[in-house]
């Protein structure tokens, strides 16, 4: 697809419903783009951080790092204006969630998405993809230029409760009166609190996806990385860790993070 004379084909698609993607990658690639997918938030940024694409679609309700911080992480470390001639094209990005739920996601407008879709059935969802693309195509972008208010949406008793669940879960994280951060397998960062941000004095989208080994002085990534592997044979370990030269000591309480009876990861609290 050409807008302004550039060749506007690179898409990411991040969701975690692997049908919806196989429907939504068949859509685009018969409409010549080149499509990568991503199941995961965590995912999502790291193709992010290695590819430009020209058009991000992402589900808001994504494991690990959330649709919101997809977006978040999108506008403030990799959104560029593309200029092609005399045409200055913005990247658009795309929320795509359940029809049931968009319309109660209060934080929804505010996020900085130039689009809003419900998923809805594949022939819906295909018309307003055409729509979607032939308003690119046009040189419109904007939440105003693709409504979806036209929509018939009847949120569901079930996925109202499932939000309110989400969002205590949420507003608990963040009031928790120290640092936290919670690691992947792999010990990058997928979730991190108000007061973690302010002790380690960073942005958000600066520590998503990061090894969590980049946060501190390289003498002390022994003793960081002695902390995880004992916490997966006890309840916890405790490290004094430096997170930069001129802060610290901070005091990180590392424990794993169980989903069922699976460990998923680590819990990593931080305190001045």
């Amino acid at each position: 697809m050409i807008i302004g004379g550039l060749d506007f084909k690179d898409v990411l698609l991040v969701d975690n419903d692997f049908f919806f993607l196989s429907f939504m990658e068949g859509y685009f690639r018969e409409k010549g783009m080149n499509v990568i997918l991503a199941y995961d938030g965590k995912e999502a940024i790291e193709k992010l951080s290695k590819q430009e694409f020209h058009l991000a679609i992402v589900d808001m309700f994504i494991p690990k790092i959330i649709g919101k911080d997809v977006v978040n992480f999108i506008n403030r470390k990799v959104k560029k204006s593309i200029v092609s001639g005399n045409v200055r094209i913005n990247i658009p990005i795309t929320i795509l969630t359940s029809s049931s739920l968009i319309e109660q996601f209060d934080e929804i407008e505010i996020l900085e998405a130039d689009y809003y879709i419900p998923k809805a059935p594949s022939d819906q969802m295909k018309e307003l993809f055409d729509l979607l693309l032939a308003q690119l195509k046009s040189g419109a972008i904007g939440r105003e230029h693709l409504q979806i208010e036209s929509l018939k949406i009847f949120p569901r008793e079930a996925s109202l409760d499932l939000l309110e669940e989400i969002r205590f879960l949420h507003d608990f994280f963040d009031s928790v009166p120290l640092g936290l951060m919670i690691l992947d397998a792999d010990s990058k960062v997928i979730r991190v609190n108000r007061e973690a941000l302010t002790i380690l004095k960073k942005g958000k989208e600066d520590l998503l996806g990061q090894g969590v080994q980049t946060l501190f002085v390289e003498g002390s990534i022994s003793g960081l990385k002695r902390a995880l592997e004992e916490s997966l044979s006890s309840q916890a370990a405790y490290v004094e860790l430096r997170p930069s030269e001129k802060g610290g000591p901070y005091i990180a309480i590392v424990s794993k993070f169980l989903w069922g009876n699976e460990v998923r990861g680590w819990i990593v609290a931080i305190v001045p």
